[in-house]
This record gives structure tokens, C-alpha cells and sequence, in this order.
């Protein structure tokens, strides 16, 4: 496969390497590409191993990719990988999905216009050092989030949704307004699905991007038990 499935130089990438069970996830940025080669700037100093399995995952027309690798040569903040086989094509983004537990906060909204929804989400705000984020297990894709709540939520109506995104370079709040397209009682809590509405380009990207890496993640993971 030649170097056009490749990543593009500047490009981000997400560089996943698993040291002593725990997957480390880290944000980078292509420098330069060569036939079986990938060299990478890294955005925080990471100790690597020689030879450690490595992944690399980025977006290409509409799909994500992911390129196994062994670690060739690592200075601070870079990293030069050897790929082993061609990159693969993964699913198309909009279906990747990943079941999470992640700190969270779910407020109904009485809007009834995504316009008047923002707006009200924009008025109650959120801190990252909120007490109203609890953590709670979630299933994650790009453009919405599934859970169980414990309050009554109605299809059709919005929801404020903040969401803490948990990276090696620290914390970061995602907020979007989610409109409820599933939502079934069952026992003491709802089952609610909700798809995020009215996100720009690059939020959207931003959930994408975080949900692809613990997806790919998981089957890096599982890789690195099978192989030891």
C-alpha cells in the first residue's frame, strides 16, 4: 500500500501504547511520513519503550484508520515508528462507539427549538470542579450518548449534556444539547438516548477524535494480552 493511506504531515493523530496493563493515550502531530515509517511530535514527554506496540489513529475520507507500529527511535517529545503491515480502514466514524464510564451531568431543558435549548443550556454553564458531574457508565459515539438516568426524559425534548473528556494531558469539559430520540422506562431508571444537536465542526471533531481513541484503545489492548 503506498504512503496515500498515510497520515498527512501536520496532521493529528492518536498514539496509544499500553505499559504494564494501563492504555496511555496521547495527542500528536505527523512531522514527516516514509514508506514504512511515521515520525510524530508529541505534545507532553512520554517514556517509551524500545520496540513497543504502539497504534496510530487518525481520520481519512470519512473513516478512521489505524496503523500498527513498533517503536524505532524516541527522543523527548518525538518518536519515530516502523509500521508493521498497511493501515487498515475502520468503520465509517459516525458508527464508532465506546462504553465509557466518565463523569457526567444531564440537566432537562424546557426549550422546544434547538435555539431556545442552547440558549438555556448557555445560561446554566459548568465548571470542570463541578460536584453535579458524577461519574457514570455511558456508551459514547461521535454524535450522541446512551445511559440510564435516574429521571423521566421525554423523546423529542433537549437535554444539556456535559461531559468530562479524561486525556493524559488533563480533563477537558465537552457541553452539547442532546435531543432525546430514546427513552425507555425500565424499573427505577430511564434508558435515554441522546443525539447531539447543533455541534460546530470542530466540537464535533473534538468527540470523534476522543471517542476513536478508546475505541481503539480496547483492541490495542486486547492485541497486547494476546501477544504479551
Amino acid at each position: 500500500m503506498s504512503t496515500e493511506y498515510y497520515p498527512s504531515v501536520g496532521q493529528k493523530v492518536t498514539f496509544i501504547e499500553v505499559q504494564s496493563g494501563k492504555v496511555n493515550i496521547h495527542e500528536a502531530s505527523v512531522q514527516a511520513t516514509a514508506p514504512g515509517e511515521v515520525s510524530l511530535g508529541l505534545t507532553e514527554e512520554v517514556s517509551l519503550r524500545d520496540h513497543a506496540l504502539v497504534s496510530l489513529n487518525y481520520s481519512l475520507g470519512g473513516h478512521q484508520w489505524r496503523a500498527k507500529a513498533i517503536v524505532q527511535s524516541a527522543t523527548s517529545g518525538s518518536v519515530k515508528v516502523t509500521l508493521r503491515g498497511n493501515p487498515s480502514r475502520g468503520e465509517s466514524r459516525d458508527f464508532i462507539r465506546a462504553q465509557l464510564d466518565m463523569k457526567t451531568a444531564f440537566a432537562p431543558l424546557q426549550g422546544t427549538s434547538i435555539d431556545e435549548a442552547q440558549a438555556e443550556m448557555d445560561r446554566i454553564g459548568m465548571a470542570l470542579d463541578s460536584p453535579d458531574l458524577q461519574e457514570l457508565s455511558v456508551n459514547l459515539s461521535g454524535n450522541g450518548i446512551a445511559f440510564d438516568w435516574d429521571s423521566i426524559a421525554q423523546k423529542g425534548r433537549y437535554v444539556a449534556a456535559y461531559l468530562v473528556l479524561s486525556k493524559n494531558s488533563g480533563d477537558e469539559l465537552f457541553a452539547a444539547v442532546g435531543k432525546v430520540v430514546r427513552a425507555v422506562k425500565r424499573d427505577s431508571v430511564c434508558e435515554v438516548a441522546l443525539h447531539f444537536e447543533n455541534l460546530p465542526e470542530d466540537e464535533q471533531d473534538r468527540l470523534f477524535d476522543y471517542v476513536s481513541a478508546w475505541y481503539h484503545a480496547k483492541i490495542h489492548m486486547a492485541l497486547s494480552n494476546l501477544t504479551g
